[in-house]
């Protein structure tokens, strides 16, 4: 999120990006990265940053989140009313591309139940991703995590899972990217999360060339030639989202 968050800075938006709980530099003592003691807290700890938000600055706030930060951006939504000015979701893991088998979801089930701290490994949902080149540049990354712990991945999606069913209680001016090539998350289930929004204030913004991690924006990677105007042409998108909707605050969550 980076390239992304410093491209907004340089528009005249103040840009936050939150380490949350259990990733980062914001990991629990004598516990793995991918990990938290209590997944309600790691959600917690969302509503105090977004209050201590409130409280530092008079301008407006508003929410963006990438795939799981995403879902978690309607979930804070929906249970935050009147809070936020407006969210902007990119890809947001409404439906994840792949779904897991009811074998490995049993196999979920017990290992919370004997062991809970195991770990969980994003491959299992997303097969073959380590052959390509925005797996190796992540995995690279000390402070970025392709494992969390079972518990961790269960309360994710107990909580995260139920995306579609939030979007009913959106109320705010809501701005969607999602691209057609994405083989993270389903473009269909974004697009079934935009119908479902009911304030009239949303807009779903396609790109029939964009994967996951839309030319290379979201990753830690410079970009040149043709990728670079591609990423010029989304972050116009959200740019002028952004001064229709007289944004003076941006708060930026994490993947």
């Amino acid at each position: 999120m980076q390239n992304l968050g410093q491209a907004l800075a340089k528009e005249g938006s103040d840009v936050y990006a939150i380490d949350l709980r259990g990733f980062g530099k914001s990991r629990e003592a004598k516990l793995e990265i991918g990990d938290v003691s209590s997944f309600e807290r790691h959600l917690r700890d969302v509503e105090n940053i977004v209050d201590s938000l409130r409280k530092k600055n008079a301008g407006k706030v508003y929410m963006l989140g990438h795939s799981n930060g995403g879902a978690l951006t309607v979930w804070f939504t929906a249970n935050h009313p009147g809070v936020l000015d407006g969210i902007i979701l990119i890809a947001p893991a409404v439906e994840l591309y792949t779904k897991l088998s009811t074998g490995k979801r049993m196999g979920l089930f017990f290992a919370l139940l004997f062991a809970p701290r195991s770990r969980f490994d994003l491959l299992t949902i997303f097969p073959g991703w380590d052959r390509t080149e925005e797996y190796r540049v992540l995995v690279a990354d000390p402070l970025i995590t392709m494992e969390t712990s079972v518990r961790f991945a269960v309360g994710s999606e107990r909580t995260l899972g139920k995306t579609q069913q939030n979007g009913l209680r959106v109320q705010i001016p809501t701005l969607i990217i999602q691209g057609e090539l994405d083989r993270h998350v389903s473009a269909e289930g974004t697009k079934k999360l935009f119908a479902t929004i009911p304030i009239k204030d949303k807009r779903l913004e396609t790109y029939p060339d964009a994967e996951h991690f839309f030319y290379r924006m979201l990753l830690p990677l410079p970009a040149e030639g043709e990728p670079l105007e591609k990423q010029a042409k989304v972050l116009a998108t959200i740019n002028i989202w952004l001064e229709q909707h007289t944004s003076v605050r941006l708060l930026a969550g994490r993947l």
